[in-house]
């Protein structure tokens, strides 16, 4: 009887230490501060109707969407601006993100810095504001999609600099990941539209986020 109360309570710890594990090693908030790829809002005059990642089809076919079903997280895109005024951004405007407490934040931008003037200085601040918001949650770093190496060398610096996992993702710019002209999308009311911009076009089809949310979440994986 005492053997088998032992066994039992042995178990039970074991349980509840597996248990504990799962819910340390999970992440129930994630914050992905991003770009058009992550989320737009519609823009008509283009020919997007979409509110998540351009151009993917449909909400739950942006790579975000798809990551928070493969996590069985709670996934929060934000598209910030930071890229294109790295040097006059007011980072504050990003505390209210912060302030949701976040366990994981990815940065997945880069495509639209255009002004590589102080960029390195400018991310490492950008880095170092972050983790003084949220310094309890997790980092990841990801690369461009769209050529540009410039860009991918100070993102992996810094983020190498600072302990931080990066991620490649320059591999996905492929014909088959991106969307193209007179492909279907869908706006918030499920009726059907054409791309008809190819500024739209250049960016990820369902193909594409799928596999950004592929990559994403095998790095995750790897590093936490």
């Amino acid at each position: 009887m005492i053997k088998w109360l032992t066994f039992v309570i042995s178990g039970l710890i074991t349980f509840s230490c597996i248990e504990s594990e799962t819910k340390r090693d999970s992440f129930e908030k994630v914050l992905v501060l991003g770009n058009s790829i992550t989320k737009h809002a519609p823009y008509p005059s283009i020919g997007w109707y979409g509110n998540w990642g351009m151009a993917a089809s449909l909400p739950e076919k942006d790579f975000v969407h798809l990551l928070a079903a493969t996590m069985n997280s709670d996934v929060k895109p934000v598209n910030t601006s930071w890229e294109s005024h790295h040097r006059s951004f007011d980072l504050s405007t990003l505390d209210i993100h912060f302030a949701e407490k976040p366990d994981l934040i990815i940065i997945r931008l880069g495509e639209n810095v255009l002004d590589l003037v102080d960029f390195q200085h400018s991310f490492s601040v950008f880095i170092s504001y972050i983790q003084s918001k949220n310094p309890d949650a997790k980092l990841l770093v990801a690369g461009t999609i769209w050529e540009n190496d410039e860009v991918n060398r100070v993102l992996q610096h810094v983020a190498e600099e600072n302990d931080i996992p990066f991620v490649s993702l320059r591999d996905l710019d492929t014909v088959e990941n991106q969307s193209y002209i007179s492909a279907t999308i869908f706006d918030e009311h499920g009726t059907p539209h054409k791309v008809i911009d190819e500024g739209v076009a250049i960016h990820p089809g369902d193909l594409g986020m799928e596999e950004i949310a592929s990559t994403l979440y095998s790095a995750i994986l790897t590093h936490f």
